[in-house]
C-alpha cells in the first residue's frame, strides 16, 4: 500500500503458475489486526488479531515485538500467545489451557523446534514477526528476514549510510537487540532494564515531548531537554529561552522533553542511576521517536538533504538522555543532528552526528565526574569557559553547584553563564 506494508501475498505454483491461494492483510499501523486466507478451492479463513503494549511499553514503539496477545482463527478458534524477555514466540494455548504450539529459536532466530497442532499454521513466531511458511522468511515490513542465514536478503534501503553491512541483522546480536521493521535495531536489554527506574520515577506515565505541532514547511527542528530536579514548567522555561537564540528564534515548533523529577534526591537515586548502569529510559525513547518525526516530516515537505537540521540543546543529565536516544535512530537521521550539551552528565563524542559541542564552565562540578568518557580518551570536543569573562561577580557562577544551574544565584532571576556563553556562541562562531 502506500505506507509500503505488504497487503496481499500470492501463492502459486512454480510449473503451471496457478494459483494456490491469497492472502489479504489489514492494518493498524504496522501491525496486522486481520488476516484473509482465501484458497483456490475450499473455506475462506478469517482470522482477527488482538494486540497490547509491546516490549517499549507502548501500542507499538517496539514495531509490536512483543504485544500480540491474541489470534481468533475461523478455522481454528482463540489462540493466546506466549513469549521469551525478547518477544519470541514461544508457545500458544488455546482458551483452556492446551498447548496448541511451542518454538524454540537459535540466537539468529532459526527454528530449531516446532512442535503441536498449530506449529506450521501459526505464521507469528520470532520477535512475533509473521512467517511465511512457503519460504521460511520472517516479514519484518520494510525488509524479509532469513533467519537461516542470519541476515537480510535485501539491502538496506538507505545504503552504506546506514553501515557498511547492507545485509547485515541486529548488529549480529539478535540475543540483545532487536528490530522494529526491518530499519532499525534496537539495544532491547537496555530498555527493558530501564523499566524499574522508569516506573520508580515515574517517567513511565508522565515524560513527554511539549510543543506545537511541525509545520508543512519546516525543514529545521529544535529539541530541548534538563536535568534532574526541573519540573515541567522549568522545561518549558528552558525551551523557550533557548529558541529565542538569534540562531533559533525562526525555527518553528520547538519542542520541549519532558524529563520528570521526583526531586533532587530521588532523581539523583533513581535516574541518574539508571542511566549510570547503561539503561534506556522511556524519555529518551520519546526522544528518539519525536526525532524520528521531525526527520520524516522534513523529507515529507520535501527539505533537500543540506537543509535538515535537527538541533537538541541538553542540559546537565539532558546530555545522557539525549545520547541515549540517539542510539536508537538511524545513521541517516543522525548525520542531520547537532548537538550541543551543557554542563553534561554525559559528553558525546560527535561521532555520526552533524556536529556535537560539549560546554562546560570550568567551575561547573558534574562534568568532572567520573562518569566522563571524555576522560578517558580526551577525544571529545569540549568548550570550558570563565563565567567572569561573562561579566559574573565572585560567588555568582562560580561555586560547584551555581556553576551548573542554567539561572544564576544572585536572586534576580537572571540567566546564568550557561545560557549567556551559549547565547553569544552559536553555531559556527
Amino acid at each position: 500500500d502506500a505506507l509500503g506494508r505488504r497487503v496481499r501475498k500470492t501463492v502459486k505454483f512454480a510449473s503451471t503458475g496457478a494459483v494456490i491461494e491469497d492472502r489479504y492483510f489489514i492494518y493498524d499501523g504496522w501491525n496486522v489486526i486481520e488476516e484473509t486466507i482465501a484458497p483456490a478451492t475450499g473455506a475462506v479463513e478469517t482470522a482477527e488479531h488482538v494486540w497490547g503494549t509491546d516490549l517499549s511499553g507502548t501500542a507499538q514503539g517496539a514495531g509490536g515485538v512483543g504485544g500480540l496477545l491474541l489470534r481468533e482463527s475461523s478455522a481454528n478458534g482463540a489462540s493466546y500467545y506466549h513469549y521469551d524477555g525478547n518477544g519470541n514466540v514461544t508457545a500458544l494455548t488455546s482458551g483452556t489451557g492446551t498447548v496448541q504450539a511451542a518454538y524454540t529459536y537459535g540466537p539468529f532466530g532459526e527454528t530449531l523446534r516446532a512442535a503441536g497442532p498449530l506449529a506450521q499454521g501459526n505464521p507469528w513466531r520470532f520477535s512475533t514477526k509473521y512467517q511465511d511458511e512457503e519460504t521460511g522468511l520472517l516479514y519484518y515490513g520494510y525488509r524479509f528476514y532469513n533467519a537461516t542465514d542470519g541476515r537480510w536478503p535485501s539491502r538496506d534501503p538507505i545504503g552504506e549510510k546506514g553501515g557498511e553491512n547492507l545485509y547485515g541483522a541486529n548488529e549480529n546480536d539478535s540475543i540483545n537487540y532487536i528490530d522494529l521493521n526491518g530499519l532499525n535495531p534496537l539495544n532491547f536489554l537496555r530498555e527493558v532494564a530501564a523499566l524499574p527506574f522508569d516506573v520508580l520515577d515515574g517517567d513511565l506515565f508522565r515524560a513527554r515531548i511539549i510543543g506545537e505541532k511541525f509545520t508543512d514547511s519546516q525543514c529545521q527542528f529544535l529539541f530541548t531537554t534538563v536535568g534532574v530536579d526541573t519540573n515541567r514548567a522549568g522545561s518549558i522555561d528552558h525551551r523557550d529561552r533557548v529558541a529565542k537564540y538569534p540562531e533559533f528564534h525562526r525555527i518553528p515548533s520547538p519542542q520541549a522533553v519532558y524529563n520528570p523529577t521526583i526531586g533532587l534526591a530521588g532523581d539523583l537515586l533513581v535516574q541518574a542511576a539508571g542511566d549510570e548502569l547503561g539503561t534506556i529510559g522511556v524519555v529518551s525513547r520519546k526522544m528518539a521517536r519525536a526525532l524520528m518525526k521531525a526527520y520524516q516530516k522534513a523529507k515529507a515537505n520535501g527539505c533537500p538533504d543540506k537543509c535538515i537540521k535537527i538541533y537538541i540543546e541538553a542540559h546537565s543529565q539532558g546530555g545522557a538522555l539525549a545520547t541515549n536516544a540517539l542510539t536508537l535512530v538511524s545513521a541517516e537521521i543522525r548525520k542531520h543532528v547537532f548537538l550541543t550539551t551543557l554542563g553534561s552528565q554525559r559528553d558525546h563524542s560527535g561521532e555520526g552526528l552533524g556536529g556535537a559541542r560539549n560546554i562546560h564552565n570550568k567551575y561547573d562540578i558534574v562534568p568532572k565526574l567520573p562518569n566522563q568518557p571524555s576522560l578517558l580518551f580526551k577525544k571529545y570536543p569540549t568548550e570550558t569557559f570563565d563565567p567572569t569573562s561573562l561579566g559574573f561577580s565572585k560567588g555568582q557562577e562560580d561555586g560547584p553547584l551555581s556553576a551548573h544551574t542554567l539561572l544564576n544565584e544572585n536572586g534576580d532571576g537572571g540567566d546564568g553563564s550557561y545560557y549567556k556563553y551559549r547565547e553569544q556562541h552559536p553555531w559556527g562562531k
